[in-house]
This record gives C-alpha cells, sequence and structure tokens, in this order.
C-alpha cells in the first residue's frame, strides 16, 4: 500500500506537473524518460502472474485461478508494458536519443530494484553486507543519471554562436543575437535547432552590414517556429 502511494505521487507529480514545461526542455525530458522508466520497471506484476500461472500448471491446482489476484497481476503486467511506450516516444520526439535512453533504461533498473524489494521481498534473505552493495550499485546509477542531465543542461545553455566557438570557430555575431539564441534554446525541439544554425550562418555573411544584419536575425524566430523568442533590440 505504502509504495502505491509513493508511485502514486511520483506519477501524479510527473504528469501534472513537470511534464507541463515547454516541449525541449530539460525538466520535461527528464519527466519524460524517468516516468517511461518507473512504469517499465514495475516488473512486480509480470513475476507474480508469471509465477501463479506457473504454479497452476505445475502443481495442476486450477483453484488458482477461482482468485482475484491472478487476475489483477496479468492485468497489471500488460498496463505497465504498454503504457510507459507513449512517454518514451514523446521523449525520443523532443530530445535526443542520448539523453532519454539511458534515463529511461535508468529508472526501469531503479523502479524494478525498488518494487522487488519492497513489494515481493526480494532481498529479505540476502546478507547485509550484500544488500548495502547492491543498493551502492543502485546508487550509482543515479549518480550517472544525474550526471547526464547536467551535461544536457549545458549543452542546452549554449547558444549556436557558443557552440561555433567551442569547435573553434570565430562568433559571427555579437550583443542581443547571442543573448536571443542563448534564450530560445531552452525551449526549441533538436530540428528546430538545426534551422537556428542555418540562418545563423546566413547571418554572418551580413556580419559587416549592421543594418543588414538586423533585418536578417528579425526573420529568424518565425523560421525555427512557435517556440521561438523574438530577439532583443531587434524591431520586426
Amino acid at each position: 500500500l505504502v509504495y502505491s502511494l509513493c508511485f502514486a505521487v511520483w506519477f501524479l507529480t510527473n504528469r501534472f506537473w513537470l511534464m507541463r514545461y515547454p516541449a525541449g526542455s530539460v525538466i520535461r525530458g527528464l519527466s519524460l524518460g524517468s516516468t517511461a522508466g518507473t512504469l517499465a520497471g514495475n516488473m512486480f506484476c509480470a513475476k507474480s502472474s508469471v509465477e501463479l500461472v506457473s504454479l497452476s500448471i505445475t502443481e495442476h491446482d486450477g483453484r488458482i485461478w477461482l482468485h482475484w489476484l491472478v487476475y489483477v497481476m496479468i492485468a497489471g503486467a500488460i498496463f505497465f508494458s504498454i503504457y510507459n511506450v507513449g512517454f518514451l516516444a514523446q521523449g525520443l520526439q523532443e530530445q535526443e536519443a542520448l539523453f532519454v535512453v539511458p534515463v529511461y533504461e535508468g529508472s526501469l533498473i531503479v523502479s524494478a530494484s525498488i518494487s522487488g524489494s519492497v513489494v515481493l521481498l526480494d532481498m529479505a534473505e540476502v546478507p547485509p553486507w550484500r544488500t548495502a552493495l547492491y543498493w551502492l550499485g543502485i546508487l550509482t546509477i543515479v549518480a550517472g543519471m544525474l550526471a547526464i542531465c547536467v551535461e544536457e543542461v549545458g549543452r542546452k545553455a549554449l547558444s549556436p554562436v557558443d557552440s561555433a566557438l567551442e569547435d573553434g570557430g570565430e562568433s559571427p555575431a555579437t550583443g542581443p543575437f547571442e543573448a536571443w539564441g542563448s534564450a530560445c534554446s531552452h525551449s526549441i525541439t533538436p530540428l528546430e535547432w538545426r534551422a537556428a544554425e542555418v540562418h545563423q550562418e546566413e547571418v554572418a555573411k551580413l556580419a559587416p552590414d549592421p543594418p543588414r544584419l538586423a533585418s536578417a536575425a528579425s526573420v529568424v524566430p518565425t523560421a525555427i517556429g512557435a517556440h521561438a523568442v523574438a530577439p532583443p533590440g531587434v524591431v520586426e
């Protein structure tokens, strides 16, 4: 019961709060990946239903099928294995696979470990030192997920101009346009990011001519979609 209540709070927090962040943001991507992983990680339903079915066959005991728990476990196994796919697909549409997939897999392992230990008492007869090592491994997975999230936040904080400088290039423009690029990078999708880079290159060609530069910069928000933020100081 306690596990069910905690899981319900976790799911509702993600579904009705964290997933409301703009598409493409790290928080929303993390929420989608971790929600999908924790749903898929509830393996206790699948394990319980398989063991009950196996027991009814090996023991030739059909009375097991008269109990409501068998059907609840089978329904739970089907629900958790299917319902997570929508969140995973949405996350992969909005974020890089190198970010979403590790979050998904890590959340799946953590969820499966906690549900197995709490619901099925898998660790009840394990020596304390092995239990400690087991949870140390789980914490290592969580630390890796946090490291991936920090890296993704840092990557999205870079504007296309900053990315060019990291690669050894020169800054094509300075001032308001760079600030705009950094601000909108938190909410645009990878496809829109590439569109912004293409237009940034076009603006770079006009760098010696400030009036033409301002005119070209003003059309970029319409090119990268509804999530764009108009460049500060540029009059359309």
